[in-house]
């Protein structure tokens, strides 16, 4: 089976920029892509980090579309249409499809507990209707483990990626490398924020899906990683080690705290999400602050 389309690299997750009132700012969202492009990502995607699941099917039209439209084909872009029912994600991915996106990523349905016989109808369903790779989202609460993730390759050649986020990651990716076959095409890329990134690449990962506060850094490390100059490499992802444990944190926070440090770097103007997200405390804002005057 052959892969139809090779992604690697940094596909940082956009943070979707709303106002006080919570309306989408599009104007920023358009510098958010400008600027991940001007640093040299691989690629974008639009998904969890994004708060796609706060989103009105208008507005993620809208945001899918206008993504689309200032990328200009430069690179792939990646959108989450995971839902908890077969009939709505696939409504979702053909809908993505037809706006523009390259690839899709979902993840298994979680909400009323899901049986590994459905899950795996679920993504064969999906791929039978679209014409695009997909990304399946491994994560904590919605496992693929990688037996079915393999598995899941080798029935439809549309399922040729898995993002390995259930941690301990790098575990899970060589486990899934080291399962791999010449029957399968699989392509495994890391996650959970990119605080993994260099022990998942050692492990066989292509890329990384991060948040997209990190974009340039990300990319810096990337490149130096892939230029074989691991050292600096290494040292680089020491230095901003801090700041991306802090935008790592649930409950909301890192919808908050990824914007504010897009809002430092002087991409998009405010750093508001939805609700409910728990905002920070005034002390994690300035210890961003204070990470922007000295990273170490």
């Amino acid at each position: 089976m052959e892969t139809k389309t090779f992604f690697n690299g940094v596909f940082p997750i956009l943070s979707t920029p709303f106002d006080e009132q919570g309306k989408i700012n599009f104007g920023d969202l358009t510098r958010q892509v400008d600027w991940n492009l001007e640093v040299g990502v691989h690629g974008i995607g639009i998904a969890m980090a994004s708060e796609i699941f706060k989103l009105s099917e208008q507005e993620r039209d809208q945001v899918l579309s206008t993504v689309v439209r200032d990328v200009k084909g430069r690179v792939p872009v990646v959108m989450n249409t995971g839902a908890e029912g077969t009939f709505l994600s696939i409504q979702y991915s053909k809908k993505a499809e037809s706006l523009g996106a390259n690839a899709l990523m979902i993840r298994p349905p979680i909400l009323m507990g899901v049986h590994p016989s459905e899950v795996n109808d679920f993504f064969i369903q999906i791929a039978k209707e679209v014409n695009v790779p997909i990304f399946m989202q491994d994560q904590p609460d919605a496992q693929i483990s990688p037996q079915m993730a393999i598995s899941l390759s080798q029935e439809h050649e549309n399922l040729c990626y898995v993002k390995c986020e259930t941690q301990p990651t790098v575990p899970r990716v060589k486990e899934t490398i080291d399962k791999l076959s010449s029957q399968s095409k699989l392509i495994v890329f890391g996650g959970a924020g990119g605080m993994f990134m260099l022990e998942e690449i050692k492990a066989g990962s292509v890329g990384t899906m991060p948040n997209g506060s990190m974009s340039d850094v990300l990319v810096e490390i990337w490149n130096l990683w892939e230029e074989g100059d691991r050292i600096s490499a290494e040292k680089k992802f020491s230095e901003n080690t801090n700041l991306l444990r802090l935008s790592m944190q649930s409950l909301g926070i890192a919808n908050w705290l990824n914007k504010y440090i897009l809002v430092k770097k002087g991409v998009i103007k405010n750093s508001f999400p939805r609700s409910p997200s728990l905002k920070p405390d005034h002390d994690q804002f300035m210890q961003i602050d204070r990470l922007f005057e000295n990273p170490i």
